[in-house]
């Protein structure tokens, strides 16, 4: 299985992102390792060191806001979701690196750690048109008289003292920043305390 994902990884070089490629990248254990070095480098801030979520959602989870399929997955973090401050990680990473990213985040994906409450909904298989969700289920078959409009998210929420602690804190522990950068950002956050972002947490690390 290796072997075959290290190939299709050779015939994607320098292409197009597939499905494929990205389920490939899970069954290669060095890009995996890879995508886990690159989160505990960028992404612990907003979703604590194994995922379970703080300032941004539960990444152990089967519930996804923007859609729970590799290429969507790929997507939000290549792209970001400058609406509730996740940056646009392609453009500082790069392809081949936002690939091993994805991989990693799919790779814990169904491992439900004890964290942020779910958000979003629960992903059944599929992308864009061809996506379910439980709420698809829910709304049942087109001889229903109305669907179920799914709960909406909240994305501007914004971020408690606590959660902010929380992410200097994380950043700290995945060796991000040292004890002194931790104790400048907490006290640069405990001056914004009264309306923070996610936006703010990640500039007081250096992150954002």
């Amino acid at each position: 299985m290796e072997a075959y994902s290290k190939a299709i990884q050779e015939q994607a070089a320098g292409g197009e992102v597939s499905e494929e490629l990205l389920t490939a990248l899970v069954a290669d254990p060095d890009a995996v390792a890879e995508g886990q070095s690159l989160f505990a480098e960028n992404c612990v801030v907003c979703h604590e060191a194994r995922g379970e979520g703080n300032i941004g959602p539960n990444l152990t989870d089967e519930y996804w806001i923007h859609g729970g399929s590799p290429l969507d997955i790929h997507a939000s973090i290549s792209e970001g979701v400058l609406s509730n401050g996740m940056p646009a990680w392609g453009t500082t990473l790069g392809g081949p690196a936002v690939q091993k990213l994805a991989a990693y985040v799919l790779s814990i994906r169904g491992q439900n750690l004890e964290g942020k409450e779910p958000q979003g909904e629960l992903w059944t298989g599929g992308s864009g048109e061809g996506a379910t969700s439980a709420s698809d289920d829910e709304a049942g078959t087109e001889d229903d008289a109305a669907e179920v409009p799914p709960e909406p998210v909240d994305e501007a929420e914004g971020v408690t003292e606590v959660e902010a602690e929380e992410a200097v804190d994380a950043a700290e522990e995945a060796e991000a920043i040292d004890a002194e950068e931790a104790e400048e950002a907490e006290e640069e956050l405990d001056e914004e305390s009264d309306d923070l972002d996610a936006e703010d947490v990640q500039e007081a690390v250096g992150e954002g």
